[in-house]
């Protein structure tokens, strides 16, 4: 089983938020399937739904989507 772990990926502030936002993506091989897995940490309760909905529209289904091609 081979596993990648790409991180970070990204970091950030949410406006005056002390703690540092992180996103890692990993890829995880498992038989002829791809795992893809996405922790985005530090998330603001008034941006959650916002956040995570466009990891999962812009970002997951493309990943998806590429992986499928092959």
């Amino acid at each position: 089983m081979l596993t990648w772990k790409l991180f970070p990926v990204s970091c950030w502030f949410f406006g005056e938020q002390e703690k540092q936002s992180i996103v890692r993506i990993t890829l995880k091989k498992e038989g002829a399937r791809t795992l893809v897995g996405l922790t985005h940490t530090h998330i603001p309760e008034d941006v959650y739904e916002e956040i995570t909905g466009g990891w999962k529209e812009y970002y997951l289904e493309a990943i998806k989507g590429m992986l499928e091609m092959y």
